[in-house]
């Protein structure tokens, strides 16, 4: 299909970009000419310039960008476990906390671990008491996420707290009584936040 040619050689180069199978068939995705040319040297120049960043030549690109990836992939693993300590600390912490005090808040913020928020919140929960309240956020680069749940033997009302707090903290999102969530901008101070609201009448 395409441009019918009186003889081959006004086809000049033809670059074949893809083949994929299609009903049975294969289906041939190409350029030629001119516009095969063009694209590789695109192609060609942009490979140079990752070989450039990369300190490489042209054709160990592969080779650095698998290391890149495994390094990537080395760096979350060991950053994943530094936030699973730093919240294994903060529960520590909030149950020493909690042991002593009436109170069954358990306030916190963890920074750049929001994914971490589900599992600290679920833990305090099930702890024997019953009444935790866990209002939780973890602060990253875009926002702060936070967290609310409570315990099975708490009447607290997180979706309701949530939208209270959201007003006064600029924040936003939702949930039920019993599991709510959350985003507020970087500049809240969440601890003092909630303890604002909490000491407030309803």
């Amino acid at each position: 299909g395409g441009t019918h040619c009186t003889s081959t050689s006004q086809v000049e180069l033809v670059r074949v970009v893809s083949i994929e199978r299609y009903k049975g068939k294969a289906r041939i995705t190409f350029s030629a000419g001119p516009r095969a040319r063009d694209e590789l040297f695109s192609e060609a120049a942009v490979l140079r310039s990752l070989g450039k960043s990369f300190t490489c030549g042209s054709a160990d690109v592969p080779a650095a960008i698998d290391k890149l990836r495994r390094d990537l992939t080395d760096t979350r693993e060991r950053l994943g476990r530094a936030r699973s300590q730093v919240a294994e600390r903060v529960f520590v912490e909030i149950c020493a906390g909690l042991s002593t005090n009436v109170s069954p808040y358990a306030i916190a913020e963890i920074e750049g671990a929001s994914d971490l928020l589900r599992a600290l919140a679920g833990r305090l929960c099930a702890l024997e008491r019953g009444d935790v309240v866990a209002l939780l956020a973890g602060r990253t680069d875009d926002g702060v996420q936070v967290l609310l749940a409570r315990g099975p033997k708490s009447k607290f009302d997180c979706g309701a707290f949530l939208k209270r707090i959201s007003t006064l903290g600029g924040g936003r999102g939702g949930g039920r009584a019993e599991h709510a969530e959350g985003r507020f901008p970087l500049g809240v101070a969440w601890e003092s936040l909630v303890r604002s609201a909490l000491d407030a009448p309803a």
